[in-house]
């Protein structure tokens, strides 16, 4: 119904802001990297329950969509707005982004089309087990490709100031060049 996806679109707003309020405490990397533990953990668990909760209690797979949900934007959703504007030098930051996020559409594209067809071929099963394969290789290429404390460190003040200064400096080492 109507009242269900607000509900689960609604699930975008706690999870974008928990994760606005997770980043001042944790690296960009930890929190894709849990954000997508997250949601293949959601994936096991629909593709788990899914046969025997379907017919008697629709509500708890209901609940761990919405959870799916909120994982996706705890983590990847938010992140991809925020690793490119770390992650490349000032003067590309803007083409490289704006290539960053056409390549993510494009994948979400190629996810929604391939979803149905495959779900059609096989079962919701054999997707959700994809689904949460590719979380889990997502959270493993995080963590193999992303530096453990980000490509800006954090100071404990989290002023702009303290950042530009971390991002120069990070340990006696210059960390980028233009802030």
């Amino acid at each position: 119904t109507t009242w269900h996806e607000m509900v689960v679109l609604a699930m975008a707003v706690p999870g974008t802001l928990v994760s606005i309020w997770l980043m001042k405490r944790m690296s960009t990397r930890n929190l894709q990297m849990y954000g997508f533990l997250g949601i293949a953990a959601c994936f096991v668990l629909l593709a788990a329950l899914m046969e025997p909760l379907k017919n008697d209690h629709p509500n708890w797979l209901y609940a761990i969509y919405c959870l799916l949900l909120f994982a996706l934007c705890l983590g990847p959703n938010t992140t991809c707005f925020v690793l490119p504007g770390e992650s490349y030098p000032k003067h590309i930051r803007a083409t490289f982004n704006g290539m960053s996020a056409a390549l993510g559409k494009l994948g979400a594209v190629v996810g929604a089309y391939t979803f149905g067809y495959l779900s059609e071929i096989t079962s919701l099963y054999f997707v959700f087990c994809c689904s949460a394969g590719l979380a889990v290789a997502g959270a493993i290429l995080t963590y193999m490709c992303l530096p453990a404390e980000g490509f800006m460190p954090r100071l404990k003040g989290n002023t702009a100031k303290d950042s530009a200064v971390a991002a120069v400096m990070h340990e006696g080492k210059r960390v980028i060049t233009t802030v």
